[in-house]
Order: C-alpha cells, then sequence, then structure tokens
C-alpha cells in the first residue's frame, strides 16, 4: 500500500461502485440445467428435454422463477406422468412471466374504481384509504393468477406471505357478510377480465383432465369441465406407488390429517352448531353450539370424510364432536336437516 499512489489508494480503501447485470442467456440455461440435476439426484426418472428448458430460458430473466419452474415442471410431471413438451414449457413461462402483466391489470382496474394510484398499492402507507384497495386487489389476486402468496407479496412491495394471506382471509369474511361487497367485486372481476382478456387455463387442470376417465372411477368424480376432484385419501393404486419428495410430502401430509381425526373420540350425540367462521386457505373453522358452550373445531378433513367441501358462515349443521388437539373437536358433521342416524 506504501508504494502504490495517493488516488490509487483512496480508492481502493473507498471501495468502488459497480454495476450489477442479470445472467445472460447461458448463464440462465446452465441455472436450470443445475437445479434440474438437483431434482434427479431424488427422482432419477425426471427429465427436461433441452428444448423446453431453452424455451424457459429465453422467456424468463430471475433466478426465483427458473427454480419455480423447474418446481413447477416437476410437480406437473410427478401428478401426470406427462411428457414435458415445449407447449407445457411454453405453459409454465407464460404463467410465470405474465403473472406481472395480470397483476398490473389488476392493479390498475383496483385502483380506478377506489381513486387511488397504482404506486399507493404497493407502496408502504397503511391509510385505510389505501389498505382496503391492497387488501382487495391481493385477494383477485389470489383468485385470478397461478400466483403463489409469496410470490403476490413481491408484486405489492415485498411484503410478508402473511400479510397476503390475511388480506384474503378478511375480504372472505366481508364478502361472508355485505352482499354489497359481492357485487363490488363481480364488477371489478368483470373489468379485469375485459381488460386483460380471457385467464389461461391452469396447467395442472389440462394434464389432470387428460387422465379423468382412468381416476374417475376410483379416485373422485369428474366435473362438467373434465378436471377430477381428488378425494382425500382415496388416491389411486398408480399414484400411491409413485415416487420423489413431492409425492412423498402429499402422502405424509394425507396421511397426517387422517391420523388427526382419528384420534377424535366421540363424546356426544348430534346437537346443533352454527358456523361462526371457516376460512379454505387455513383449512378449519369454528363452530358455536349456543351461549355459555366451548365452541368447537373442525378440521378441512373431517369435512371431506363427511362429503363437504366448505362451510358458509352463519350455517346450520348437526355435529357429534369429542375431545382432540384442539379441544372441543367435530368427529363428525353433516347438514342440519338430515334424518337420524341409527
Amino acid at each position: 500500500m506504501r508504494r502504490l499512489t495517493g488516488g490509487l489508494r483512496e480508492t481502493l480503501q473507498r471501495g468502488r461502485i459497480v454495476g450489477m447485470s442479470g445472467l445472460d442467456r447461458g448463464g440462465r440455461l446452465a441455472l436450470l440445467s443445475q437445479r434440474l440435476d438437483e431434482r434427479r439426484r431424488h427422482d432419477a426418472e425426471f427429465d427436461v428435454p433441452r428444448e423446453s428448458l431453452e424455451i424457459i430460458a429465453e422467456r424468463l430473466t430471475s433466478g426465483r422463477d427458473l427454480g419455480t419452474a423447474i418446481n413447477r415442471l416437476h410437480l406437473v410431471w410427478g401428478l401426470t406422468r406427462v411428457p414435458l413438451t415445449e407447449v407445457v414449457a411454453e405453459t409454465v413461462a407464460r404463467d410465470l412471466a405474465g403473472g406481472g402483466t395480470r397483476v398490473d391489470a389488476i392493479q390498475s382496474a383496483v385502483s380506478r374504481f377506489f381513486g387511488v394510484s397504482p404506486a399507493d398499492l404497493v407502496s408502504d402507507r397503511r391509510n385505510r384509504l389505501i389498505t382496503w384497495p391492497r387488501q382487495i386487489a391481493m385477494f383477485l389476486t389470489s383468485g385470478l393468477t397461478t400466483l403463489t402468496p409469496a410470490e403476490i407479496a413481491r408484486r405489492f412491495g415485498q411484503r410478508d406471505r402473511d400479510m397476503v394471506m390475511r388480506a384474503v382471509r378478511r375480504v372472505e369474511v366481508a364478502l361472508a357478510d355485505q352482499p354489497s361487497m359481492r357485487e363490488m367485486v363481480d364488477r371489478l372481476k368483470q373489468a379485469i377480465q375485459e381488460a386483460a382478456g380471457p385467464a389461461p387455463q391452469p396447467l395442472l387442470a389440462g394434464a389432470l383432465s387428460a387422465r379423468s376417465n382412468t381416476w374417475a372411477g376410483e379416485a373422485g368424480r369428474s366435473r362438467a369441465d373434465g378436471t377430477v376432484v381428488r378425494h382425500y385419501g382415496h388416491a389411486p393404486a398408480a399414484e400411491e406407488q409413485r415416487s420423489g419428495p413431492l409425492a412423498a410430502l402429499g402422502r405424509r401430509r394425507r396421511a397426517s390429517a387422517d391420523r388427526q381425526a382419528a384420534k377424535v373420540a366421540v363424546e356426544s350425540d348430534w346437537e346443533r352448531a352454527r358456523v361462526k367462521r371457516f376460512s379454505r386457505v387455513r383449512g378449519f373453522g369454528i363452530l358455536t353450539r349456543g351461549e355459555g358452550t366451548p365452541d368447537v373445531y373442525v378440521h378441512a378433513s373431517t369435512l371431506r370424510r363427511c362429503g363437504f367441501t366448505e362451510l358458509r358462515r352463519d350455517q346450520v349443521v348437526q355435529i357429534r364432536w369429542g375431545r382432540g388437539p384442539k379441544g372441543c373437536t367435530a368427529a363428525e358433521i353433516r347438514p342440519d336437516d338430515a334424518s337420524p342416524r341409527q
């Protein structure tokens, strides 16, 4: 350092500011290949053709989106075993790259409706005049796009994913209580769809519809649009034999939910209860049996086992409950007009 000139020594001491650019196309392909090799260590049968990787590298630039694309391709392949052709890769890339455009359309429609600017929706302002439109925009983004809560949080100013989930729950409660709120959301959805065009068909829905003839009799019932509704804990034998971390995780979650439901021993006869609240996002709800009695916890797995898909606020049902990890827990549930069981 003593032999350096004064100017050079000062530059080295202060440091130099340099610009950083994103990965070029070759770097993105190398990153995709690395992520693919990591997946193949756990699932040797999983493979993506070079042409599909090139499409993803051409459409996506963020390293996070490139890793998410590989994860989604592995999810599609693990559930359907369809070849990961260029069409599948194009759909995945469109969902990830096109999500920003669709979020912009949602933010623009909401800002016009409430008289605020799109910049306010992604800002740190906590004024109620800004917070409520922002929560509605998050709710619409959750329902009209394929983005995860974490991805939605990044689109709204690098917020936490829990904030997105709280916003969705708050709007769901308002929709259940206020008919005018439902009308407003419907008008916003119509304006967004007219401005952005029809939403693309979700990739998994199309892939599952190709197997509906095989799964309809074993795994669930087929809807009118061709997609298959998988009943919890009743997957076909071929599905149970599949390997891979995602398939194993799904089996562990189904088994865990079934074990939790089996732990509840019935301690009461059929009683009437009213739905206090229920969230499909969180997967559970609270029932009330009347004044002076403790509330009853109900899990989504219990609803599926008893033939329900969801519960509405203030809906009246009949339950048999017992003691579980959450206290008073519903073990069986049926509609209020059901005939008494023997």
